[in-house]
């Protein structure tokens, strides 16, 4: 089926990172922080909208469809859309990719980051990877994106 798709994108907040993980510590925060600023962008969360009120989000650490009100609510609204238009929507293979423990962990994102991804370790589950997955299984053509900042960077440049 054709739906509308917009890949709705988030800037960093303490308070917004506490919401998705109660147990961080200091310098989890100071290297998110870090990351941010390394890469020179100030999305660190997206969020993936199919139809009108359909989002599929990472949220404390899980995949999951959700109404757009419901995620507003918890994250707030994106501080940008980047609309991608009609796409053909096979929603059985989003839920096959939600539906899996998608699990991110803000400790496996910064290891590999920092340290793993220089020796080929597998790239960690994000919110970036979770939307990179879901417009694959719609048919758009995107690379592999870790990061919010990344997966905006290459949204830009396809649409441009």
């Amino acid at each position: 089926m054709s739906l509308n798709v917009e890949v709705g994108f988030y800037r960093y907040d303490h308070s917004m990172y506490d919401i998705f993980n109660k147990q961080s510590t200091k310098i989890e925060k100071v290297w998110v922080s870090m990351i941010r600023h390394i890469t020179k962008c100030c999305y660190t969360h997206c969020t993936i909208k199919i139809g009108e009120n359909s989002l599929v989000a990472l949220v404390k650490k899980n995949a999951t469809f959700a109404s757009s009100d419901t995620v507003d609510k918890f994250l707030g609204s994106p501080d940008l859309y980047i609309c991608l238009g009609e796409l053909d929507v096979d929603i059985t293979g989003i839920d096959k990719i939600i539906s899996g423990l998608y699990q991110g962990s803000v400790r496996k994102v910064l290891t590999w980051f920092f340290v793993t991804r220089w020796f080929g370790a597998k790239k960690p589950k994000t919110c970036a990877t979770l939307v990179c997955e879901i417009l694959r299984c719609c048919g758009y053509e995107i690379k592999q994106c870790v990061s919010p900042a990344e997966l905006y960077k290459e949204l830009i440049e396809c649409n441009s």
